[in-house]
């Protein structure tokens, strides 16, 4: 698989830094893509996103956002406050109490109740999204089948058929042959037993 990572930070306006946690070798890029973003005070470009949003059934984003304080609260926009009031999320619900007006609460819960299975809206506009963003930018190679000498001869339409009889018949001659010996041995041992008395003790046997 290959990541044209320099595509996606463009698409997202944010640092973005391929590598695997358990290779030490590439922390360093780790910890200047940090450094960078922070001097940089960059910000996620999320239009794409809340134009997603923008498509759930009913217009009922635009609606809540409208209805979100202007600038958001803290470093939370008020399109992310909207997002999470349709998600249900418990912890923005009680936030937005303390933000919003009684008359404008009564609207949220209105929207809210209008539409059924905002959660999964949401969740499916954030998975469009990110197909979006790494459209063209992640290559899946398709895998290589490697096959060895072995297996394109037991695969082959020519080959494959005497092949599977040849092992068979090798699995009955290798199961066979060590045991012939056992059983000619076995065989004497068997003929002794049925001449002798089958009775006991032999002191009760008939003359």
């Amino acid at each position: 698989m290959q990541i044209d990572s320099k595509l996606i930070e463009q698409r997202l306006g944010i640092a973005v830094v391929p590598f695997v946690a358990a290779d030490r070798k590439n922390y360093q890029e780790f910890h200047r893509a940090i450094a960078r973003a922070v001097n940089t005070k960059s910000k996620l470009q999320a239009d794409g996103l809340i134009e997603h949003y923008r498509s759930i059934e009913g217009g009922v984003f635009d609606k809540l956002l409208r209805l979100m304080p202007p600038h958001g609260a803290q470093r939370y926009s008020a399109a992310w406050l909207a997002a999470k009031a349709l998600e249900g999320d418990q912890h923005v619900m009680g936030q937005l109490s303390t933000l919003l007006t009684k008359e404008q609460l009564q609207k949220v819960d209105q929207e809210l109740s209008e539409l059924q299975g905002a959660a999964l809206a949401i969740g499916g506009c954030k998975f469009r999204w990110v197909d979006d963003v790494i459209a063209g930018a992640v290559v899946d190679q398709a895998p290589q089948k490697v096959l060895s000498r072995f297996d394109k001869i037991a695969t082959s339409r020519r080959w494959g058929k005497p092949l599977a009889i040849l092992i068979l018949l090798a699995g009955l001659l290798g199961s066979f042959v060590p045991a012939a010996p056992i059983m000619m041995l076995s065989k004497p041992i068997m003929q002794l037993g049925g001449r002798l008395p089958h009775c006991f003790p032999p002191s009760m046997c008939p003359l």
